[in-house]
């Protein structure tokens, strides 16, 4: 694990600079990508910091893929 304690919404807003999330992501490959990077947070806090600041702040956009929410960066 990352030796640092990072905030999920820090490493949610790195992902947004580093183009990550350029293209529609679901939580689960948002989850995934956390972790790669040695990251562990509870798939929960990732939906509700992707819902309440955000989506909220308009940083993030989402749309409906199927049955499953997907969350992307709207330049």
């Amino acid at each position: 694990m990352n030796s640092t304690h990072a905030s999920v919404n820090d490493v949610i807003r790195s992902l947004i600079t580093e183009g990550f999330m350029n293209t529609p992501k679901s939580v689960s490959e948002i989850n995934a990508k956390t972790l790669s990077l040695g990251y562990s947070y509870d798939i929960s806090s990732i939906d509700s910091a992707l819902r309440k600041t955000f989506i909220k702040n308009e940083i993030l956009q989402r749309t409906k893929n199927g049955k499953k929410w997907t969350y992307f960066f709207h330049k």
